[in-house]
């Protein structure tokens, strides 16, 4: 439940930065967790052991948060450019910097740089379109390799 709201809050920070992190990735990061979940109940239950839970929580627990880790690192444009990281870098500060003007700038303002004289408003994520993830089903399947 944890890593699925941390993988939530990681998609939600690619949005206010500018571009959609893979669901493809977070739905098998979630599916490998859940099954790892159910599986104690199977082991209890056909495998009739008896024993203490410990171990196996810890690394769950820890191959969750390295899970997290991966899907943050390698969902952003910026870490995983093989061109040019700078032009990544620059359109996420150029969404940012926008974000910024739309929510603090009076209209004013925003008419001396050019832009639409609109109220400062806050930014609204689901009416802008965010660079979107380029994974496959393929590409997430073979991700480990």
């Amino acid at each position: 439940m944890l890593a699925a709201i941390s993988h939530y809050s990681i998609y939600y920070g690619g949005l206010i930065r500018g571009y959609e992190t893979s669901s493809l990735t977070a739905i098998r990061n979630i599916g490998l967790l859940s099954l790892l979940a159910i599986l104690p109940v199977f082991i209890k239950k056909f495998g009739k052991f008896a024993g203490n839970w410990t171990l196996y929580t810890s690394a769950v627990l820890l191959f969750s948060i390295g899970l997290t880790v991966q899907y943050r690192l390698f969902s952003d444009p910026e870490y995983t450019s093989r061109k040019d990281k700078t032009e990544a870098r620059q359109q996420k500060i150029k969404t940012l910097q926008l974000h910024y003007i739309q929510e603090n700038y009076t209209a004013e303002k925003k008419q001396m740089m050019g832009l639409p004289a609109t109220p400062p408003a806050p930014v609204d994520l689901s009416t802008e379109k965010p660079r979107p993830a380029e994974d496959t089903w393929s590409g997430v399947r073979s991700s480990g390799f």
